[in-house]
């Protein structure tokens, strides 16, 4: 049978949830009445086997109907809702191949049934009956809704893969969770516009959203940085039809994060965001935002734990100020472990990180100004330590070579291939979105950082069998793991 014959819940709480769900909210409760309900129904089967931030969106979606007659559902019908019986009672039998009743079962509020039908097409194995002459109140969860309970909680995962969000303490990130919206929106609604205060970031849990730009506007700044999973979606015609007026199209999928921007900086938007059909988003307020951060910045765990990445990214910032030969053991401490995470001390034996680091320089950009154009030479590493860096980089496209723009967040690095290989150019141009603040690393530091690792007090230097220094620069190839994405710049 698709039932529980045990009540999951006791009868004063079956009474609370049908007065909590009195409020006809269906989809749009308050996080505070979520959490008040996940509380209440947490021994339910199909809420139980949830992980926690998908049961409070579970929740949600619940519906409460009252004053039920006759029959809930019937035997080898489609499986269309779960069921929480919060009162009067219900008969729920089977029929033999024969047409005989069997496994007759009287459900008492706090029971369950139908949910084996949630999450996959299935049909009901059983009868649901409601005696003569009583009325039964039932919470009741629709099979549509369920799937999309799924498809919001992978959003919210993929969302806290966000460069922006990535690295904020788990606390933050349960909170940015529980704070989104998702809105659905029908085919060709302008989300937001070219020149628009932007307020928001967007995450595509369905659909797709096209990206529009004039094309006679080329700074970087025009082209807003989208981090996109799995990849874009590509509609030529849409995109020709626009070409043909000026415009370049970005088609978004699911799983694309747009207008992150709006999140760190106050500047309009520099491209208008369209969608093309029914399109489901997840949004996540700027100012709410803010907060979160600000809250993330005074943040430590108990015990001395590692801090929130604002913090450690404030007190890097002060350590690598000091001039390289005056940084103490402490300073390069401080450094490491906000900076540790990075891809190119990945690797590297303790004392090579610590001489990298006494070898990193503090500089600072104001908003507007170049970091490194395309085509100059690369000889150094940057780690971003406050504000925001767009990186425009040239693609190919149907129409020659299109513009794009990743965008680097605090935290980040970017420009490493300087490292790596003699004569290289860069691939991209570097502009500060906001006054910034970056720690660099020169090809000259880096060599002396490894020199001095591997060859320093070395009394057999030239010995091959104990070249150290030879083995220094074998290590060097192997910072060619840390090459990803910011990396062509």
């Amino acid at each position: 049978m698709d039932a529980t014959e045990t009540p999951c819940l006791a009868e004063q709480d079956c009474l609370e949830v049908a007065t909590i769900l009195q409020d006809g909210a269906c989809g749009k409760r308050s996080i505070e009445t979520c959490k008040q309900l996940v509380g209440l129904l947490k021994k339910v089967p199909f809420v139980e086997r949830l992980p926690k931030l998908c049961q409070n969106l579970l929740v949600k979606y619940l519906e409460l109907e009252t004053g039920v007659k006759d029959r809930i559902y019937e035997a080898d019908m489609p499986t269309t809702h779960a069921y929480i019986l919060l009162g009067g009672t219900v008969q729920l039998y089977t029929m033999s191949l024969l047409g005989e009743t069997r496994g007759l079962v009287a459900l008492q509020p706090g029971c369950t049934m139908g949910e084996n039908g949630l999450g996959q097409e299935s049909m009901h194995t059983s009868t649901a009956l409601v005696p003569p002459g009583t009325d039964v109140t039932v919470a009741k969860l629709s099979a549509e809704n369920y799937k999309r309970v799924v498809q919001h909680y992978a959003a919210l995962e993929a969302l806290q893969k966000v460069p922006l969000l990535a690295r904020l303490p788990s606390e933050i990130h349960n909170r940015v969770c529980e704070s989104v919206q998702f809105v659905s929106l029908p085919d060709k609604t302008t989300i937001f516009s070219k020149g628009d205060v932007g307020k928001e970031l967007y995450m595509i849990v369905s659909g797709q959203v096209r990206i529009v730009m004039n094309r006679s506007d080329t700074s970087p700044e025009a082209y807003q940085s989208s981090q996109i999973v799995p990849g874009e979606v590509k509609s030529q015609a849409s995109e020709e039809d626009e070409s043909a007026r000026g415009y370049d199209v970005r088609w978004l999928g699911p799983g694309a994060t747009f207008g992150e921007l709006a999140l760190v900086n106050d500047q309009p938007r520099s491209a208008s965001a369209v969608t093309a059909g029914y399109t489901e988003l997840v949004t996540l307020d700027k100012w709410l935002f803010r907060e979160l951060i600000a809250e993330a910045a005074k943040m430590e765990s108990a015990g001395g734990g590692k801090a929130s990445v604002m913090f450690l990214l404030d007190q890097a910032k002060n350590s690598i100020k000091r001039p390289s030969h005056k940084r103490s053991q402490e300073d390069v401490d401080q450094i490491l472990q906000s900076l540790g995470h990075l891809q190119f001390l990945h690797g590297l034996p303790k004392k090579v990180q610590a001489d990298l680091s006494r070898m990193l320089k503090h500089k600072t950009f104001q908003a507007g100004e170049t970091l490194f154009r395309v085509g100059d030479s690369g000889d150094t590493l940057y780690i971003l330590l406050s504000g925001e860096v767009h990186i425009a980089v040239e693609e190919p496209s149907i129409n020659g070579k299109l513009l794009k723009t990743v965008t680097i967040y605090a935290g980040q690095q970017f420009g490493e291939l300087a490292l790596l290989k003699a004569g290289t150019r860069r691939t991209g141009t570097a502009v500060a979105a906001a006054d910034c603040e970056v720690a660099t690393l020169d090809k000259c530091g880096a060599f002396i950082a490894f020199h001095s690792s591997y060859a320093k007090g070395s009394a057999k230097a030239s010995s091959p069998a104990n070249n150290n220094f030879a083995k220094g620069t074998t290590k060097l190839t192997n910072v060619q793991k840390l090459t990803h994405l910011h990396a062509k710049a």
